[in-house]
């Protein structure tokens, strides 16, 4: 976990002051920010927030009036209401208003204090897996309203198509409107699939030590028949390392990447590039990088979030779940994934993912590259 960040807002030097004692008792590595009023708790220069004690009585307002505005700064932070005085009313207020938790200064203490942001950042991080529930189900529901008509639509049409051919008798007509049957067919298939693939991401999932060039030939191995058809050059250029991670995970998000750099390649052959080091210590940057089309500047953020495609690319079959999901991936592994990109010449993008050593001696399972002997791979290290 990153540094706990925690904001106080109390216009008493002295209640600050205790406070700043017990968080460093109860949390050593915390960062406390203090503020004495709305305009400085607003202020606040800090870009999260883990928990905000906040007090009831302030100059010009209250805890509850200021609290709805701190909650849409710092939407992910574990809002704590302090008070001079035990109220009842006054901490239901404060829960209905988004606090997670309520207690009389008088009741301070260390260990108080450490239960309550401990218990806060738990229901903080419920609440922002509701969150993205609540947003994947609003996705889901845009999809099944939206993107399912088109095929279903054509299969409206094409069934009636196919009836006025039987009856006529033009088994011509018959055979070409049978094709187009299933190829709406196979669309609707392959846009539940995106979404099954993009939803199961959230389960719980194991964690194991695993090879780097392991989990890229799995997804090369995913890709062999794409990568055959178009005599996709790849290469990778790095040391095999060991991974803590998800395998499957890791290789669907390579997948997605790799598939999208054979699918985005103009007219010609795909050269692609696959590349990890170490940027700092605890941290591995992969890279792949492409010769395709390329992505203009102002959507190169875009693609990543659900459904949204860049507009060189709506005459490519797609479901816009790919990229998206490749995020959701990097977020379950506590990385970030980006990308840099130029039309007509190409994009790469980013994995940064952090790296820990496998134990000494440990062994590190490789899947040897002969497994996708049909594709087209250069590797070196």
């Amino acid at each position: 976990m990153d540094t706990l960040e925690v904001l106080v807002v109390d216009d008493d030097t002295a209640d600050r002051k205790l406070v700043r004692r017990y968080l460093s008792s109860a949390f050593p590595e915390a960062t406390l920010h203090e503020a004495d009023d709305e305009d400085s708790a607003l202020a606040c220069p800090a870009p999260r927030l883990d928990a905000i004690l906040l007090d009831y009585l302030l100059p010009g307002c209250t805890g509850l009036e200021l609290l709805p505005d701190l909650r849409q700064k710092y939407p992910g932070a574990a809002c704590i209401m302090l008070t001079g005085q035990g109220d009842e009313v006054v901490a239901k207020s404060a829960i209905k208003h988004g606090a997670c938790d309520y207690i009389p200064k008088r009741s301070l203490t260390v260990s108080a204090l450490q239960r309550m942001i401990e218990r806060g950042l738990e229901l903080a991080e419920m609440q922002a897996k509701l969150d993205d529930q609540r947003r994947e189900l609003e996705v889901f529901a845009d999809v099944l309203v939206h993107d399912l008509k088109a095929p279903i639509r054509a299969v409206n049409f094409l069934t009636s198509e196919l009836a006025e051919d039987l009856a006529a008798g033009d088994h011509g007509s018959i055979d070409q409107t049978l094709a187009l049957l299933r190829r709406s067919a196979m669309q609707m298939r392959a846009l539940v699939d995106s979404l099954a693939t993009h939803i199961r991401i959230d389960r719980e999932v194991e964690f194991e030590t695993a090879s780097l060039r392991e989990i890229v030939t799995n997804a090369m191995f995913a890709l062999n028949r794409d990568i055959t058809e178009t005599q996709a050059d790849i290469r990778l250029h790095f040391e095999d390392r060991p991974l803590h991670c998800c395998v499957p995970q890791l290789s669907q998000l390579l997948q997605n990447v790799i598939s999208n750099a054979i699918k985005y390649r103009a007219d010609r052959r795909p050269e692609i590039r696959i590349t990890a080091e170490l940027v700092e210590e605890g941290w591995l940057r992969i890279a792949v990088s492409d010769n395709g089309i390329g992505i203009d500047r102002q959507y190169v953020d875009r693609i990543f979030e659900p459904f949204k495609r860049a507009p060189s690319t709506d005459d490519i079959a797609g479901s816009g779940l790919g990229l998206a999901t490749c995020r959701k991936i990097a977020d379950r592994h506590e990385g970030t994934i980006w990308c840099q990109s130029e039309p007509g010449v190409g994009t790469t993008v980013f994995l940064d993912i952090p790296h820990r050593e496998a134990s000494e001696g440990a062994a590190m399972p490789t899947k040897p590259l002969s497994n996708i002997s049909d594709a087209r791979l250069t590797a070196s290290n």
